[in-house]
Formats: C-alpha cells, structure tokens, sequence
C-alpha cells in the first residue's frame, strides 16, 4: 500500500496534540465509535499502567486519498481538521482517547448525554490503580464538578479532560491543588500530596 507509514513509537502528550489538531481522519469505511465508557476505562487503565495498547495503521493523507475515501474527524472532534493521516487501523482506541481527553460537546455514542472521565487520586494514591480511573454521565452536579477546581480538589479529583487543555493545563492544575492543600494541612503534607 503506497503512503502507509512507517512504524514509529508516540509520547501520549505527542499524540494528544494531534488529536486536538485535527490530524487523524476516519475513512467511510470504517464502522462509528462503538467502544462502551468501561471499554475507554480500561483503555486508559493500561495506557496509565504503561501496558502495550496496540498499533495504529495510518495511511498519510493526500488529497486524492481524503476524497476518495470520503474522510471524517474522530467521533466528537470540533474545529477544523488538518488531516495528516487516514486511520486504517486504530479509530476506537483514537476516539476513546479523544472523548476522554476533550470531553466534546457531543453525546456519548448511543446515549442523550456526554460521558467525563476521572482519576481517583484518593485510589490512586492508596495503590489502587484499577479503581482510580472512572467515568459519569453528565449531570448539574458532574458539570459543576468539571467546572470547579475547589470541588476537584476538595474530592481529590482529576478529570481526563484537564489533559486536553492547551499549555500545560495539568500541570497548573497540580500546582493548584498543592496550593488548596497547603493553605489546608500545610506545606509539607500539601508536597507529599502533590
């Protein structure tokens, strides 16, 4: 297959900004996002747990090929695209990823709602990775948690969705909370918290 690309590893942050870029495209042949919010759990699971998660088979775009195979953005993407490269192979877990990480204005496949994704930091920081990645269908009370830093912090909450944020939104996030909790229990304790 002429343009098929040649195998290459890719830091989760590398790949995060090219999904909000716009430069993954789904071909009309492959079927919709499907994949259920506890497959996207365990997805993000083993991505967290640094577990292989597969290939990706990608095709580099041209013009001709986004014709051709008549080309749409990953399921929730909002903007406009820059179509870097077709996915042959890869679109559920590309979707699962971009849903989890923007949170899109779009519902859940299947449902009347959109679905966030959380860490636990509480499971995580007790060792129990395999509960501390969640998700909730959408509410007052999950949209006021995902617009509210106090409540996040206060619930020692992570939503995913901070990943997508442009300039290094987590990180200001986890500075952030070190600042609520030192103001709580102090600067040494809010450090070992961080």
């Amino acid at each position: 297959m002429k343009n098929i690309e040649t195998p290459d590893k890719i830091h989760l942050g590398r790949l995060i900004e090219q999904l909000r870029a716009g430069e993954y495209v789904i071909p009309d042949f492959q079927r919709e996002f499907e994949w259920m919010p506890w497959d996207v759990v365990e997805l993000l699971k083993s991505i967290f747990d640094d577990y292989y998660i597969g290939t990706l088979l990608l095709w580099k775009s041209s013009r001709k090929n986004l014709e051709l195979l008549k080309c749409e953005p990953i399921y929730g993407f909002e903007g406009k695209t820059n179509p870097e490269h077709i996915v042959l192979d890869g679109q559920q877990r590309l979707s699962a990823l971009y849903y989890s990480f923007f949170a899109p204005k779009k519902p859940y496949p299947k449902r009347k709602s959109r679905c966030f994704f959380f860490v636990a930091l509480k499971e995580l920081l007790a060792g129990n990775f395999g509960e501390s990645i969640y998700y909730e269908w959408e509410s007052r009370k999950i949209l006021d948690l995902v617009d509210n830093k106090t409540r996040q912090f206060e619930g020692k909450i992570f939503p995913l969705c901070v990943l997508g944020q442009r300039s290094y939104a987590w990180v200001r996030w986890m500075e952030d909370y070190q600042k609520y909790w030192t103001k709580k229990i102090g600067a040494k304790n809010a450090e070992a918290e961080r």
